[in-house]
């Protein structure tokens, strides 16, 4: 019979904590009505921390068209590539969802692993490129997507004047591809999903220009009179790089000389010579075409560069002879290995 009348008395009870803490007071054993006040708030708070639409509004989605892109191959990571317009969030004003208890707003982003936090980048299907899902007051505030739960609230929820945004980045060197789309972020509010933010397919081509070098270059034969003193150099010899079909819009190109028997002076662009050499107290130096040094191991920018134009490029250099100590005759063999940056 207890339980009965327990039965009766939880299908009158209005809905709410106090109602079920009575029930509880009256029709079970002390030891029970702890488990029975946890349960009540335990129910009330998961049916009260939720949100419902408001004034006719559901899910939107917004699509972001991504033209086909070309990147520098050397472009530097986080360099942003293509930002396409903002898209206003609907509506644009007014209350589009009612929330009680502290409802989450969740900004994930999924399809693409997190590549960086600071902002929030996730890899796209194509290496070395990657996006970045936010919205803003399309001004100086960017909150962007990966978060997951950022806030909470309760009550009518708006988005006064806020709009979505998307940005394709770079996130380490690339040889192209086709961005699929598949990488897409949402705003869910409670059990409602908010928005979703999606992209176009994309054609991504990187960009560099086609180099090529003297393979080998002769120097001519000297005697011992022609270097006299430690420092002193002789036999100049011209050598190019060519680049060709250079593409408009790269910020820079760059060039490296790395001398794999190792640096005498790498800011001189002194040089040793390689181990098959027979000649002793000799080494090598590089210049550009005015016979200034060209230092090694660290980037070169190629100033005849035009973004406006492309086209072909020289990079004229010089190798010589350069004493190091005593002469002893012999032959003289060496290299340079040179790296071309596109950024």
């Amino acid at each position: 019979m207890k339980s009965k009348r327990y039965d009766e008395v939880l299908r009158r009870a209005p809905y709410g904590r106090s109602a079920c803490f009575r029930a509880a007071r009256r029709h079970v054993a002390r030891a029970a009505v702890w488990l029975m006040k946890l349960s009540c708030i335990l129910y009330a708070g998961a049916v009260q921390a939720d949100c419902t639409w408001a004034n006719g509004q559901s899910t939107h989605n917004y699509s972001f068209n991504i033209p086909a892109i070309t990147v520098p191959r050397d472009a530097a990571v986080g360099t942003v590539i293509y930002t396409p317009p903002y898209q206003t969030a609907i509506p644009s004003s007014g209350v589009y969802a009612n929330c009680s208890g502290n409802t989450p707003v969740v900004r994930k982003v999924t399809g693409g692993a997190q590549t960086s936090a600071n902002p929030y980048t996730f890899a796209t299907n194509v290496p070395g490129i990657g996006m970045r899902f936010f919205d803003t007051d399309g001004q100086n505030f960017f909150r962007y997507y990966g978060a997951g739960a950022m806030e909470y609230g309760n009550g009518g929820w708006g988005f006064n004047g806020m709009k979505f945004g998307v940005q394709v980045v770079v996130t380490g060197q690339t040889a192209g591809g086709t961005i699929d789309g598949t990488l897409f972020a949402t705003m869910s509010l409670g059990s409602l999903t908010i928005a979703n933010l999606r992209t176009t397919t994309a054609a991504v081509t990187a960009s560099a220009c086609n180099a090529t070098a003297t393979s080998t270059v002769t120097l001519p034969d000297i005697g011992s009179a022609a270097l006299p003193t430690v420092g002193s150099t002789a036999g100049s010899t011209p050598v190019v790089i060519t680049l060709t079909g250079c593409p408009q819009g790269m910020t820079q190109i760059q060039y490296q000389l790395d001398p794999p028997d190792g640096a005498i002076n790498a800011a001189m662009g002194t040089f040793a010579v390689s181990h098959d050499s027979t000649a002793q107290g000799i080494g090598l130096s590089v210049t550009d075409s005015t016979q200034a040094p060209v230092s090694l191991g660290a980037p070169h920018v190629v100033s005849a560069y035009s973004p406006q134009t492309g086209g072909t490029y020289p990079i004229n250099l010089a190798i010589r002879y350069y004493r190091t100590g005593t002469v002893t005759p012999g032959t003289v063999n060496g290299s340079l290995i040179y790296t071309m940056f596109y950024q």
